[in-house]
């Protein structure tokens, strides 16, 4: 996770991703569901800051509902699903919304893009 971090930080969007895509798989192998969703969390950071504001939308609805987040992850994920709200058209946004509230923990990626693991 904090590589993630780190690759956010530094600007660096698909190094950012590759990190936080490898964490939620470890996290899912060692059926850690809180690893899990905090991965996505941060992977959610990383699409918005790659300009893809809806999958991280989407993401951060998964968390916000999802009764491995406890609470300050809770928080994090609603105040990062309400900028992005705020920044998307309305019609995106809810879109993105009603997707996140559809997604499941572990096929979430595979749900969300083609080949999660593909840099943006």
């Amino acid at each position: 996770l904090n590589l993630g971090s780190l690759g956010i930080a530094a600007g660096e969007m698909g190094l950012a991703r590759t990190h936080f895509i490898s964490a939620f798989d470890h996290a899912l192998e060692a059926e850690s569901d809180a690893v899990a969703v905090e991965s996505l969390l941060g992977l959610a950071g990383a699409l918005r800051h790659a300009d893809d504001r809806e999958s991280a939308l989407a993401l951060a609805t998964l968390v916000t509902g999802h009764g491995a987040a406890d609470a300050a992850a809770r928080a994090r994920a609603e105040r990062l699903a309400d900028a992005l709200t705020a920044e998307l058209a309305p019609e995106r946004a809810a879109s993105a919304l009603a997707l996140g509230r559809t997604l499941r923990l572990r096929t979430a990626l595979t749900e969300l893009v083609a080949d999660p693991t593909a840099s943006s």
